[in-house]
């Protein structure tokens, strides 16, 4: 239950991606024990960033990545060391769009993938903020998160089906 102060500096890790408020979406634990920070810089959207610490506490200078077109998204590490990444589309006329990217172990984009290493559904529900994301043992990526807000300004949870070929599932 103490600090482990030879994590970072003195147990702590920070990092100041830009001189604005940043926004932190999401932290996981990958396969190699680092953490993935999924953020977005400057306080405004549309300026996403997914940074890998490594266990002693530093920004990992092996991994860079650089994504664009999605917002209010989170990070999904795999067992093979690539990391999923599942948000909405940042087009503003985009509301019931997920984005799937998957990144290669040093942070580059998985053009293995899809074709461009990105993957733009269109989902029945608008898509508001993705939260939480797990796979199924037969592949399917199951989505939950919020819809926008309705007339009454009421925010809806959602949840979607998406099969490993990359498609919604639209009976689920």
């Amino acid at each position: 239950g103490k600090t482990d102060t030879t994590y970072g500096v003195s147990g702590v890790y920070t990092i100041n991606p830009s001189a604005a408020d940043d926004l932190l979406y999401d932290l996981r634990i990958d396969a190699g024990g680092r953490a993935l920070i999924a953020a977005n810089a400057g306080g405004i959207l549309n300026a996403p960033r997914v940074y890998r610490v490594t266990t002693a506490g530093v920004t990992d200078g092996t991994f860079s990545a650089s994504v664009t077109g999605l917002e209010q998204f989170i990070v999904l590490p795999q067992t093979d060391g690539k990391t999923l990444l599942i948000g909405q589309d940042s087009t503003a006329a985009a509301l019931n769009r997920v984005v799937l990217m998957r990144l290669n172990t040093n942070g580059a984009i998985d053009g293995t993938f899809t074709a461009g290493g990105k993957k733009t559904l269109t989902t029945s529900l608008g898509v508001s903020v993705i939260q939480r994301a797990v796979r199924a043992t037969d592949g399917t990526l199951f989505i939950s998160g919020l819809q926008p807000a309705n007339a009454s300004n009421v925010t809806q949870p959602f949840i979607t089906a998406i099969t490993p070929a990359l498609g919604v599932d639209f009976a689920f």
